[in-house]
């Protein structure tokens, strides 16, 4: 299944999700997914054409990734 043929675009962890709770095969590509970690964890851009830098270093900090924004924000 792609989130293409249902007209969506999908955050990745939604689509691993998906494939683990119903058995189904998914695949996503740079156009089907709207999530810019996903997005930056496979190389498939930067947070400069993604105008999302704020969503990043939220993500980073409430993820446990990074201690505070401001190191969120010097990483990027």
């Amino acid at each position: 299944m792609r989130p293409s043929t249902a007209g969506v675009k999908m955050p990745l962890c939604q689509a691993n999700t998906i494939a683990r709770k119903w058995h189904m095969a998914m695949a996503v590509t740079p156009e089907e997914t709207n999530c810019a970690a996903a997005l930056l964890a496979f190389g498939w851009g930067n947070p400069g054409d993604l105008n999302r830098k704020e969503e990043l270093v939220n993500f980073m900090v409430f993820a446990g990734y990074i201690k505070d924004e401001e190191r969120a924000r010097l990483s990027l």
